[in-house]
């Protein structure tokens, strides 16, 4: 017979089982038939005949089951009949099956949405070529300019260009500023006019070689190359994202014929990013990229191009083929010192009984476990599939989503179809087993006498004491991270975050220098204008607030030694920032009219860096200079401030010191202002009072001070949330495991029960009993819990601040907390068992 007839009759067979099933039968009773026929005609009477044909031709069933072999597929029918067995046993106790299920489901679902996550921001690769050979040079962390070289993260153009030069470990190199460029410009129609409002961008300087060093083509046009940044202001071109393409040119193919205006300067688009290509910081999605030749053009403007002091970018390498990281790191760091010095100078005896192999048990039990697994694997995907938009959300702090793409993909599904399928073989193979090993007699006469239940669920005790010791850890370190976010919340940052709102106002893209007069003049307008608004009680531009980044360089202070790595952050301000920000000066005086452009330069100084940097740590009168003893900006400090947090609520004071913008000092963008009332209609005015001064001035980042700082410690937060969510999840479960194993325990010692009440037991000695076996297991559970937590939090010690890892009322709290809820879980089959019916349960059987 052909492989298609037999696999066609092996499918009738499959899915026509009745009808095949009478056909059997009827050619059977045919057979017995014909021989009782045959023995009639050798003389025997018609009931002895079909006596002898039967006998003759066997055992009918036998004979049936054989065919069915034969005829299909004996496998998937055994699995339909024990699917179809487990379904109607988990249908006999809807209960405890809705429970298991939702434990199934929290558990794989968390556990899956966790994995998205950390999928999109740990495991996938860069979308770049061969990501393992890029090596970055320094943390990655570094966010802004210093003109110092106290700074070992971050590098100048000069610099990059002689490393490019001289290493010998790399084929290729390239940098990208720390900084992303969040300007505003035109889009160019294909007739060259341009948008009526400037559109928000988000701009990332790169060097030339940046997309042929991370290997990534483009999708339309061309990328970069080497000479499109070989020389200052020469190369106005520009990649952009494919997202920002979809969004903004709605995927027009004649894209590369388009242009952009940024500031003074017109840009050519040469190439669309492949839709794979975000960047490479995870979280950070820039709309284009423009070489670092045209820095200058780009709003802000900055400098530094050629500067060898101007440090602010990140570099990376493409190790070459056969060089390992330990040798690269090795000759980099030689390189460094030498670039850096010339830049510088149990119903199974029954069926077993009856003749059930073990085999078919083991598979019966697996088929229920594996059905119930992946029904929680299926909710648990669904519950992932919510819960990671959640956790995305939680980990962008409050803002838009960050681009990261967290939905369902192969390795998501993957990842939980692993979880199910090890969850099925886990708590459905080891019962299984143990099911199958029971001496039948013993068994069959043990009924359920305690000695025949209760001493024979090692395992299922072993597990509720590990779940227990487990939760303990887990709601251990969860009380430590809840405690951290708290101490982290009520920190003192030096200011006063509540009702101050912050914004960037965008001078470059509306076409104004650093050294503009005009642009000093509006910042004296709009601070005026704004501050006259009803209920704003103080208004000022600055540089920089808090985690907006920095500048930050070295000073000299005569009558100290000339220390190079020093790193000050310098702020500058307006008159009002004090009052605004609310940092008190702890001595001196403040900026004030005597301060002018022609008069001696001023500087407030942060303590700690009026302490450290200053003989005898006195620095009231003193002056410095920024940069070299031979810079020409000498600064008098006339005032010292408390010290505040600039980047970090966990950093140590940091040296700052403040700098007027009215003394010839330039780039402001952020404005803050503290406010009385409604905070959406204190915006709204203020904004109009802006447009009406100059309606071409772009606004952007609209936020309060005390959501910035709250966003600072999202990490933070999240871990504690997460820690807690598992923290609980564990608990719960662990409630689940008691009352499952006492429920149990209950049901088996029904008998015992009924004896002893009709023997003179009380109920409440009845509860106690159970009681007792659910505190000891708990009690072992939390003796080997304690010193698993406290061996554990010695690891996440450095995630905490303000207290320890051995912090003893996390510990008590946690122990408390996990005792009342298993007793909790316990006390309802305790309390079934105490209202048993004597007469009911002795015949319980």
């Amino acid at each position: 017979m052909s492989y298609p007839k037999e696999l066609l009759r092996r499918l009738r067979m499959l899915f026509h089982r009745s009808q095949l099933d009478a056909d059997l039968e009827e050619e059977m009773r045919l057979h017995r038939d014909l021989r009782g026929r045959q023995q009639m005609e050798a003389g025997l009477a018609p009931a002895a005949a079909r006596r002898a044909a039967n006998v003759k031709f066997g055992n009918t069933t036998r004979i049936q089951e054989k065919s069915r072999m034969t005829w299909g597929w004996e496998s998937i029918e055994s699995f339909l009949q024990d699917a179809n067995y487990g379904l109607r046993a988990m249908l006999r106790s809807p209960a405890l099956t809705l429970v298991a299920l939702l434990s199934l489901a929290l558990g794989i679902g968390a556990n899956t949405a966790i994995f998205s996550l950390l999928d999109a921001v740990l495991l996938r690769s860069l979308p770049v070529k061969d990501p393992h050979q890029l090596l970055l040079m320094g943390t990655g962390d570094w966010n802004g300019i210093s003109d110092g070289f106290a700074i070992t993260d971050a590098y100048s153009y000069p610099f990059y260009r002689q490393f490019q030069q001289k290493n010998a470990v790399f084929s290729s190199t390239a940098v990208i500023f720390s900084m992303l460029n969040q300007a505003h410009g035109f889009v160019l129609d294909p007739t060259g006019r341009a948008s009526v409002e400037a559109q928000p961008m988000n701009i990332q300087l790169v060097s030339g070689t940046y997309f042929e060093t991370l290997g990534v083509q483009a999708l339309h046009g061309r990328m970069f190359t080497d000479a499109d940044d070989n020389s200052e202001g020469d190369h106005p071109v520009a990649v952009i994202s494919n997202a920002w393409w979809k969004r903004d040119f709605a995927g027009d193919p004649s894209v590369l014929s388009r242009r952009l205006k940024l500031g003074d300067t017109v840009f050519n688009i040469v190439g669309v990013a492949p839709p794979e290509f975000f960047g490479t910081k995870v979280g950070e999605s820039p709309d284009l990229w423009i070489p670092l030749s045209m820095m200058r053009s780009v709003p802000p403007h900055w400098e530094g191009y050629k500067d060898n002091f101007s440090e602010s970018l990140l570099l990376f390498g493409r190790l070459k083929s056969g060089v390992t990281s330990q040798q690269a790191t090795a000759n980099v760091n030689l390189l460094f010192q030498q670039i850096r010095s010339t830049a510088r100078a149990r119903e199974l005896a029954v069926r077993q009984a009856l003749g059930a192999q073990r085999g078919r048990i083991i598979r019966q039990l697996l088929t229920e476990s594996l059905i119930l697994a992946l029904t929680g694997g299926a909710l648990g995907i669904a519950l992932a599939s919510a819960a990671n938009r959640l956790l995305l959300h939680m980990v962008s702090g409050g803002l838009d989503n960050i681009p990261l793409d967290v939905s369902l993909n192969i390795r998501l599904l993957l990842f939980t179809l692993a979880v199910t399928i090890a969850t099925a073989l886990i708590f459905g193979t080891i019962p299984a087993f143990r099911a199958t090993r029971l001496q039948l007699t013993d068994t069959l006469k043990s009924g359920r006498t305690p000695q025949g239940v209760a001493a024979r669920n090692p395992l299922a005790r072993i597990l509720v004491i590990s779940q227990v010791a487990l939760s303990l850890v887990l709601m251990v370190g969860a009380g430590l991270f809840l405690r951290s976010l708290i101490n982290l919340t009520n920190i003192d940052t030096g200011f006063n975050k509540e009702n101050v709102l912050r914004l960037k106002i965008d001078f470059s893209s509306a076409g104004f220098k650093n050294d503009d007069p005009r642009q000093i003049a509006l910042y004296n307008t709009i601070t005026d204008r704004v501050s006259a608004l009803p209920g704003v009680q103080a208004a000022s531009f600055s540089s920089f607030t808090f985690r907006e980044g920095s500048w930050n360089g070295d000073i000299t202070v005569p009558g100290m030694p000339v220390n190079h790595n020093i790193d000050v952050k310098h702020n500058i301000i307006g008159a009002g920032y004090f009052a605004t920000m609310q940092i008190p000066l702890v001595a001196g005086r403040g900026f004030d009219s005597t301060d002018s452009a022609t008069s001696q330069r001023v500087a407030i100084v942060s303590q700690h860096m009026a302490r450290t940097l200053f003989p005898n740590g006195q620095a009231l009168g003193r002056s410095y200079h920024i940069g070299d003893p031979k810079s020409p900006y000498e600064q008098q400090v006339i005032g010292i401030a408390r010290d505040v947090k600039f980047d970090d609520l966990t950093e140590s004071p940091e040296d700052i010191d403040y700098l007027p913008f009215f003394q010839g000092n330039c780039c402001l963008n952020s404005f803050e202002l503290r406010y009385t009332g409604n905070t959406g209609a204190i915006s709204t005015a203020v904004q109009q009072t802006i447009h009406s001064i100059d309606r071409t001035l772009p606004i952007s980042g609209i936020t309060t001070l005390d959501d910035e700082v709250a966003r600072s410690i999202t990490n933070q937060r999240l871990v504690a949330q997460l820690s807690t969510f598992f923290g609980l999840l564990a608990v719960f479960l662990s409630s689940i495991g008691i009352y499952g194993l006492m429920s149990y325990v209950v049901s088996r010692r029904t008998n015992e029960i009924g004896i002893r009440m009709a023997l003179g037991a009380a109920r409440s000695n009845v509860r106690t009993l159970i009681l007792r076996e659910i505190s000891l297991l708990v009690a072992i559970g939390i003796a080997i819990g304690i010193p698993a937590a406290l061996v554990a939090d010695r690891y996440i010690t450095h995630m905490l601040y303000g207290l320890r890892g051995t912090d003893p009322l996390s510990l008590v709290s946690a122990t408390i907390l996990l005792l009342i809820v298993a007793l909790l879980a316990g006390f309802i089959p305790a309390q079934r068992a105490s209202r048993v019916d004597p007469m009911v349960a002795l015949r319980y059987e």
